[in-house]
């Protein structure tokens, strides 16, 4: 169950509000490093989509891998 539905036009709206206001705030101390994140995201991004586009063979003759070698392991 979706705790949301419960809520009033207005309790949504003042969350709203609440959440924007924090949102604002955070950039205003974080902006930069939120930007670095977001950049290495993206850039994460690519280089797996890079991976996906090269054989199993590719892969292995350059020692990367996408899934782990040992089934149990987090990493």
């Amino acid at each position: 169950m979706n705790e949301f539905h419960d809520w009033t036009p207005e309790q949504a709206w003042m969350m709203y509000q609440w959440i924007e206001k924090t949102r604002q705030q955070i950039l205003s101390v974080h902006q930069e490093s939120i930007d670095y994140y977001q950049w290495r995201e993206r850039r994460m991004d690519e280089y797996v989509e890079q991976l996906e586009q090269i054989t199993g063979a590719e892969r292995e003759e350059n020692g990367v891998w996408l899934e782990p070698k040992d089934p149990d392991s987090s990493f």
